[in-house]
């Protein structure tokens, strides 16, 4: 019979709560299962100055260097080894990163505890840049560490669907511990406005147009110029709306030289990085949010977007299809070409009615399964499974 697990060994990089994206699972989670009464333990590198006190959350800090990715993995890697031979037995470890499955591996805290490994992403890093020799070593490496941490998880929680195939690829015979539980997000922060024309004038949009919106880091994979691009052509055409991009990186300068280009700057705006305030403010005063990425596992900022009561135009690639399929399939693009999306734009835009109806169920949607309790409770189900008591 499963038991409820009273301790937890919780192994990942810790942000804080402040942090964007991806980076507040950590923190929900360990949040939340302290609260439910277990007892977690986090070996974490020591990142910041200070880390929040939890409710049944106890941590163990280690140092590591960051000057080079493979430096950072080799410090990690030593730092959580060290960490994990210093904390007593525990009923269940779960492993929120690459690095601290295999240091929970080489440290004997597993298979003596059986471990959950959360998998967000394939392992990935700047090392793939390398090339010839360096490349195909480093990703034989890789290759390699996922079968590893794989084989020794007794779960493997994936946030999609698509991430529980793109597991199965590289170890068939893991199909058998792969449990689908999408990452959350924090409705009670995220939710719609009461009026989306006031939203839009509070923060100076003009009210009488749609706006449309794209948040995410300005990297290439992200594939923001052809969301600009899209933009620009729509308008070209006829199209009357404005467009805001929330998100800093390193093609913010590609990205203003293609508006001037377009001579689009007075419906344009790169909006930089938004605090969470000010991102939840643009997604309130958004009509359409549009993930343009070549590729997601499942972005958190199209949940935060649907809690927002925006619908999300989305790309066909990785888990995006199971998001915003829900609110309606015809959200699901046919391809991420740019003439695909400046087709696409003009339709969804001239009815701004049915856009704020996809909005509610977009907001429906996240509520019932994608809230952070929700999540909590599927990570809690699965430890329970294997925990030693």
């Amino acid at each position: 019979m499963p038991s409820t697990p009273e301790s937890i060994l919780f192994a990942r990089n810790l942000f804080l709560p402040e942090d964007l994206g991806g980076n507040r699972y950590p923190y929900e989670t360990i949040r939340r299962l302290g609260t439910r009464g277990h007892r977690v333990t986090v070996a974490t590198p020591r990142l910041h100055d200070h880390f929040p006190r939890l409710d049944g959350v106890t941590y163990r800090l280690y140092s590591i260097w960051r000057p080079h990715p493979a430096v950072s993995h080799l410090t990690n890697l030593a730092g959580a080894i060290r960490a994990a031979r210093g904390v007593g037995p525990h009923d269940v470890a779960i492993a929120g990163s690459y690095d601290a499955a295999l240091a929970l591996g080489w440290a004997g805290v597993v298979p003596r505890t059986p471990l959950v490994f959360l998998y967000h992403s394939e392992f990935y890093s700047e090392w793939v840049h390398a090339r010839g020799v360096v490349r195909r070593a480093m990703r034989r490496y890789m290759a390699a560490v996922e079968r590893r941490v794989f084989a020794s998880s007794a779960r493997i929680v994936a946030v999609s669907q698509f991430s529980a195939t793109q597991i199965c690829s590289r170890l068939p015979t893991a199909a058998n511990r792969v449990r689908v539980i999408p990452t959350g997000v924090e409705t009670d922060f995220f939710q719609p406005p009461t009026d989306r024309s006031a939203a839009r004038a509070a923060i100076g949009l003009a009210t009488d147009e749609p706006v449309v919106l794209g948040v995410g880091r300005l990297a290439g994979v992200k594939q923001f110029d052809r969301l600009v691009t899209a933009f620009a052509v729509a308008c070209a055409r006829g199209l009357r709306a404005r467009l805001v991009i929330a998100g800093d990186g390193p093609e913010r300068r590609n990205l203003e030289h293609l508006v001037a280009t377009y001579g689009v700057q007075e419906r344009v705006q790169l909006a930089g990085y938004c605090d969470p305030a000010r991102l939840r403010a643009l997604m309130q005063a958004a009509d359409l949010q549009v993930c343009t990425s070549a590729f997601e596992n499942l972005s958190l900022a199209i949940l935060e977007g649907m809690a927002c009561g925006a619908p999300v135009l989305g790309t066909p690639g990785g888990g995006t299809p199971e998001l915003v399929g829900q609110i309606d399939p015809g959200l699901v693009l046919a391809d991420d070409a740019t003439h695909t999306l400046a087709e696409a734009l003009p339709g969804w835009l001239a009815d701004r009615r049915r856009l704020a109806e996809l909005g509610e169920r977009a907001r429906q949607i996240t509520v019932e399964r994608y809230d952070w309790e929700r999540v909590v409770d599927g990570l809690e189900a699965v430890c329970s499974q294997v925990a030693h008591r």
